[in-house]
């Protein structure tokens, strides 16, 4: 294929995903709307990284490598404090004691919550809470510190999306402005109670992809890659029959 019929297949592919995102943005969807558009930006996400990684199969590996290679926000790396204080009271091990102060102290209390802090400048890099994670350890029930990062927790929050069709943690009727996760305090119907509540806002969702789309299109220019390769062409349900065509 010469250099232009490349150009003009890249360029395609990309319009297509650049159309989405302009609905996701644009269009009105008085119910569920939020959700259905968060949908489309996860999708659009899984189709990025197979364009990208068409070879691995594993789809937790590929959504995440994709995620840090090629939408390259500082917040993956860094451990959510709401999710690592919960997974630290489901351990009795004393060797957990320091690391349980030092980010029940970073979070504070959700009665006392004034503001809503974005995840990015309150959780800490994930290297800053493996120091405090004891050697002797490696998991507290089959949950280690990598998966309280932000890019295995947005890998299952994606799969809350497509999988069950719902939203989980925090949810806003419109978050589209909002560009950054955040932690707010909710307190709970009829209790005199709160707690803190991670939103992954539509706003993030969006700035995510086009910083992915963006960096798919250079990578497929100066790698003079055509997208349309990493998929099946043919017309049939099964890619076995597709491959023999």
């Amino acid at each position: 294929m010469n250099t232009d019929n490349l150009k003009n297949e890249i360029d395609n592919f990309i319009s297509v995903f650049r159309s989405h995102l302009k609905f996701v943005y644009e269009a009105p969807v008085p119910k569920y709307g939020e959700l259905y558009k968060k949908i489309i930006c996860v999708c659009v996400l899984d189709t990025l990284s197979k364009t990208v990684f068409p070879i691995e199969k594993r789809n937790r590996k590929r959504f995440i490598d994709f995620l840090e290679k090629f939408s390259k926000d500082d917040l993956w790396n860094r451990v959510s404090l709401l999710h690592l204080i919960e997974i630290l009271k489901r351990t009795n091990d004393s060797a957990f004691e320091n690391l349980a102060k030092y980010a029940n102290k970073k979070m504070g209390d959700p009665h006392n919550a004034n503001d809503e802090p974005p995840a990015k400048l309150l959780d800490p890099e994930y290297e800053e809470t493996q120091v405090l994670w004891p050697n002797t350890v490696g998991d507290i029930e089959g949950l280690s510190l990598e998966h309280l990062t932000h890019k295995h927790l947005f890998y299952s929050y994606r799969n809350y999306l497509i999988h069950e069709m719902r939203r989980i943690g925090g949810v806003l009727d419109d978050d589209l402005h909002h560009a950054d996760p955040f932690y707010y305090s909710a307190q709970h119907s009829g209790e005199n109670k709160s707690s803190w509540k991670l939103v992954y806002p539509l706003g993030f969702h969006i700035r995510v992809c086009e910083n992915a789309l963006k960096n798919v299109e250079d990578y497929c220019l100066s790698s003079q890659t055509n997208p349309y390769d990493s998929f099946d062409r043919g017309v049939y349900f099964l890619t076995l029959l597709n491959d023999a065509e």
